[in-house]
C-alpha cells in the first residue's frame, strides 16, 4: 500500500550496500532503481526523490545529473552519493542543480539523516535549498 504523505525514490546505482538500505529503509513500492542507460525523458518524476549514485565509470554522470534535475522539476530532489567528497566534486554538483551531495557508503543511519528528511511530501519547503554536505 503506497504512503501518499512519504515521495517515492528513484535510484540510479549499482552499489549493492545502497540498494539493499533503499530497500529495507522505504515502503513497499516506493523505489524504483533504473539503469545509468534508461531513457530520462521517460520516467514519471511526479512525488519522487531522485538519488544518483555518481561512483559510475561506464556511465556519462557529469551530463546526466543536469538531465535528471531539468527533467525532475522543482518539485522534486536529486541528491547524489559519492565517496569522492573532494570540493571541486561537491562544487560541481551544486553547479549542475543537486540539492544534497551524500558521503559514502549509505548505509541506514546516513539514509535516515541526509534522505528521510526528503521523502515526505512538501518538506523542500522546510528545509535549506542550497547544496548541502555531510563531513567528508
Amino acid at each position: 500500500m503506497e504512503n501518499n504523505n512519504q515521495k517515492r525514490i528513484i535510484a540510479f546505482t549499482r552499489d549493492d550496500l545502497m540498494l539493499s538500505v533503499l530497500v529495507e529503509s522505504s515502503s513497499e513500492g516506493m523505489v524504483s532503481v533504473y539503469p545509468y542507460n534508461a531513457n530520462l525523458s521517460e520516467i514519471n518524476y511526479d512525488n519522487s526523490v531522485i538519488l544518483l549514485d555518481y561512483d559510475v565509470e561506464d556511465a556519462n554522470i557529469e551530463t546526466m545529473l543536469p538531465l535528471l534535475v531539468k527533467n525532475a522539476g522543482v518539485d522534486n530532489e536529486v541528491l547524489v552519493v559519492s565517496k569522492n567528497c573532494d570540493r571541486k566534486n561537491v562544487a560541481d554538483v551544486a553547479k549542475k542543480g543537486a540539492s544534497r551531495f551524500i558521503v559514502k557508503p549509505l548505509n541506514k543511519k546516513r539514509f535516515k539523516k541526509y534522505v528521510l528528511p526528503y521523502l515526505t511530501v512538501n518538506i523542500h519547503e522546510n528545509l535549506d535549498q542550497s547544496v548541502e554536505t555531510n563531513n567528508c
